[in-house]
């Protein structure tokens, strides 16, 4: 399949990944999931329409305050009472962020109940009237995840938080101590299936001699769980994410040195297995001196059977691969090249392999129905949200979050957040 973007409209009938690929350059937005990874050419300015949010030219996106979003410190309640809007025309509610708080992680509970982990190093929760700072750290937070209302864990920079108490709102975080594996590699993302099932990951990337540490969190045997370190990955590998499904298996991302080249590398480890298999990504049509992954920025399963990947060629061009499959065993790949003006995409996430959303930069929230991506209807004022949306999470098409820079949005059908 080409990708040329010559080529691209005549090819729309070929696959849905060329089609999303044509679609975004349109809407001025770069396929780059979960860490933003910016192009060196100046963008151009997309065409913009007058619906409230469906597209934002980056040249009038430019920031606004909570006060032009209709939303301040007075709260949602208050707004409502007031008649101003808080709810936009896709139904994305706004809710009010404390000043200063730029969230990059979230999740949340079976009651409602929402995490989400700020630059500032602070744990915030949604108690489904507002955010409160419910704790802070001394060190960098990396990443954000749970089982349950009083099983969730934060992934530092020098370890693990797990959050114990009886009740959600009562959950105080506390360091994990003596975890196994090498202390001096930082971990850096959580994942898991279920309580007694969680795989964390981290290393060291080139220019640094690479090294990997892959945790997992599971019985011992004994009728209890612990951590353990898992001896099966491969060596020489700096490892960046984790994800994954029940179905699928356990995926994981890295950066490796091979002859003094940064290469990507993919692992997964289907249901079952005791080992890791590597994932030959396709290489990119266009060439270059080693034609092959040189760079894994992000990664997300948007379902059981579509895998969604980002970053760049040997060559540092702009990359994406997505992984297709019929019953979430083996995967079918393809490769596409984004527009070298295209917006960068932070997170994705999915209930289904044509209902993809992406977030990201300049406001950007987006749904993939299978041949296009369409920029939601976010704003509840004429101004645009010019603000970075850096992760999304969520239960169901109608319930689930996006969160960045002084801002969260609940989408969600109940007309408030």
């Amino acid at each position: 399949m080409s990708s040329s973007r010559t080529t691209l409209d005549s090819a729309l009938t070929a696959g849905c990944a060329v089609r999303f690929a044509a679609a975004a350059s349109l809407f001025g937005t770069a396929l780059v999931v979960f860490v933003a990874c910016a192009d060196d050419s100046d963008p151009a300015s997309p065409s913009s329409t007058e619906d409230g949010g469906t597209v934002i030219p980056t040249s009038d996106a430019s920031p606004v305050s909570d006060a032009d979003d209709g939303v301040d410190d007075a709260g949602a309640d208050a707004h409502a009472d007031a008649g101003r809007r808080i709810c936009s025309d896709d139904g994305f509610c706004h809710s009010v962020v404390p000043k200063g708080q730029d969230l990059h992680g979230v999740w949340g509970d079976e009651d409602g109940i929402v995490w989400a982990i700020s630059l500032q190093n602070d744990v915030l929760r949604w108690d489904g009237t507002s955010w409160t700072v419910h704790h802070h750290s001394d060190v960098s937070l990396a990443a954000i995840w749970g089982s349950g209302r009083t099983d969730v864990w934060i992934v530092t920079a020098s370890g693990l938080l797990h959050g114990e108490g009886a009740t959600s709102a009562s959950l105080v975080f506390a360091p994990v101590p003596d975890l196994p594996g090498a202390s001096t590699l930082p971990l850096k993302s959580i994942w898991g299936t279920g309580p007694n099932d969680i795989w964390v990951v981290g290393g060291v990337e080139p220019p640094m001699t690479p090294a990997g540490r892959v945790l997992h969190y599971g019985s011992d045997g004994e009728g209890g769980a612990r951590w353990t370190s898992d001896d099966t990955s491969p060596a020489g590998v700096g490892f960046r994410a984790v994800w994954g499904s029940a179905t699928s298996g356990v995926w994981v991302h890295g950066l490796e040195d091979v002859s003094g080249r940064t290469r990507a590398r993919l692992l997964r480890r289907v249901p079952g297995a005791a080992t890791w298999a590597t994932i030959d990504l396709p290489e990119d049509p266009a060439g270059g001196p080693v034609p092959f992954a040189g760079e894994i920025a992000a990664a997300a399963l948007s379902s059981d059977t579509t895998v969604w990947l980002s970053g760049k060629t040997s060559a540092a061009r702009s990359a994406l691969w997505r992984g297709t499959s019929t019953d979430g065993a083996s995967f079918a790949w393809e490769f596409v090249t984004p527009a070298p003006y295209d917006r960068v995409i932070n997170a994705f996430w999915g209930t289904g392999m044509n209902d993809t959303w992406a977030v990201g930069e300049w406001g950007l929230v987006a749904r993939f129905d299978g041949s296009t991506l369409e920029q939601a209807a976010i704003r509840v004022t004429d101004n645009p949200i010019g603000k970075t949306i850096r992760a999304i999470w969520g239960r169901n098409k109608d319930d689930f979050w996006v969160v960045g820079d002084e801002v969260a949005l609940h989408k969600t059908s109940a007309g408030k957040p």
